[in-house]
């Protein structure tokens, strides 16, 4: 193997074991966070959609970091701000996952079900 086929392959490795648990902790977050009995059938779409979508804008933004310059504008805090607008954006994948997660419930309460 060439060194770019050892780089791909070491990537789909990492990806491969990522993405598992990066949708456990999701889902386990969509579980067993909210103040209320959730059922794990309502909760597991929503969490591996929103675990797939976080693992994407995490290798997403990986590639797009270089260009965006901030050890040039932060100087000595570029990681700390790179970490903070990761973890902004990650955030909102976070809080979309939760919305789809309780789409059962708002459609109850909208057809006056409780």
């Amino acid at each position: 193997l060439g060194p770019a086929a050892a780089s791909a392959s070491r990537t789909a490795v990492l990806l491969a074991t990522a993405v598992p648990f990066v949708v456990a902790a999701v889902f386990l977050f969509y579980r067993f966070l909210p103040n209320r009995r959730v059922r794990s059938a309502e909760v597991l779409p929503a969490a591996f959609l929103a675990g797939v979508t976080a693992e994407l804008v995490r290798s997403a933004y990986a590639a797009v970091l270089p260009c965006l310059a901030l050890p040039r504008s932060h100087r000595p805090y570029y990681v700390s701000v790179s970490f903070a607008l990761l973890a902004y954006v990650e955030a909102f994948v976070l809080l979309g996952g939760a919305f789809l997660a309780s789409a059962r419930d708002r459609r109850r309460a909208a057809a006056g079900g409780g």
